[in-house]
């Protein structure tokens, strides 16, 4: 079983990410400033950019993250990025909008840890009362507070890449190396599920869809408790793969050129050389944009 969230022609199985993003920047800005401030947080010591570093494409390098008063989480942080263009969001795919997983996230006790009721009423103490008055013409309140949010990461898009210009024409964009490497990824069977303007995130599919992968996590069952759905989840983004490192729900994998080989080996049971890895690697590293943000 395969759940799409879209789908797409045999003329379309990737496409560029627009160049222009249309958002509320009055909106978004106060959301950025949400954003990098621990006063979010119940005890006034935890922003959503200690996860979710810019300079990291919005995710960051750890293997798994670590949470209020130490605690360890167990499944890697997604990034951020052109989350505006998803279906699904978290790993098991269990929420439906990008609002619905800013909330949980609030509210989440190893997070920030407060509900958005709550953190209504610690910010209408602030300076944040006159910043939402402005914004908003019916000021601070809880829809508000998560719509400041979602406009902010509504606006973090990564166009541009060397893979899109090439897409809209530039044949020069990428080189020869990149494209024996998207021939192999079609080839392979990669663009089965990695495909669309994310190439992912549309899709959730079992982990180890052809030998077992070894995993404790139980994936979408744990939301469903369907067990069609164990090990299941969310096929993530290709885009800027290079930089979100490590990878898979969990991790485990630490390089780019290992995780093309668990997942050839894993999810597809494919034969393939060493050279067909680097350079399927090669052209995944064309998928990095250039970080657009308010």
């Amino acid at each position: 079983m395969v759940l799409f969230g879209g789908m797409l022609t045999a003329y379309e199985l990737i496409t560029p990410i627009p160049k222009t993003n249309v958002y509320n920047k009055k909106i978004a800005q106060l959301g950025k400033r949400l954003f990098y401030d621990p006063v979010i947080s119940e005890n006034n010591k935890i922003s959503c950019s200690m996860c979710h570093l810019q300079n990291e494409y919005f995710t960051n390098h750890l293997k798994t993250p670590v949470g209020k008063n130490g605690y360890v989480f167990t499944r890697n942080t997604i990034s951020l990025v052109n989350e505006k263009y998803k279906y699904y969001y978290e790993w098991d795919g269990r929420f439906k909008t990008l609002e619905e997983c800013v909330k949980a996230a609030l509210e989440n006790k190893h997070e920030t840890d407060i509900s958005p009721k709550k953190l209504v009423k610690k910010l209408r103490k602030t300076k944040y009362k006159k910043l939402f008055d402005k914004a908003f013409t019916d000021g601070l309140n809880e829809k508000n507070l998560i719509s400041a949010f979602s406009e902010y990461i509504k606006s973090i898009t990564t166009p541009n890449s060397p893979f899109d210009r090439f897409l809209s024409g530039d044949k020069n964009a990428i080189n020869k190396k990149a494209k024996k490497g998207y021939k192999l990824f079609i080839s392979k069977g990669c663009i089965a599920c990695h495909n669309g303007m994310l190439i992912g995130a549309n899709v959730i599919a079992k982990f180890g869809f052809m030998k077992n992968a070894d995993t404790k996590d139980k994936g979408r069952f744990l939301i469903t408790k369907n067990p069609a759905d164990l090990y299941y989840f969310k096929v993530p983004s290709l885009r800027n793969v290079a930089e979100t490192y490590p990878y898979m729900h969990d991790g485990r994998i630490k390089t780019l050129k290992e995780a093309v080989k668990f997942m050839l080996r894993y999810q597809l049971y494919k034969v393939y050389t060493d050279e067909e890895a680097d350079d399927i690697v090669e052209f995944l590293k064309t998928l990095t944009g250039e970080i657009n943000e308010e």
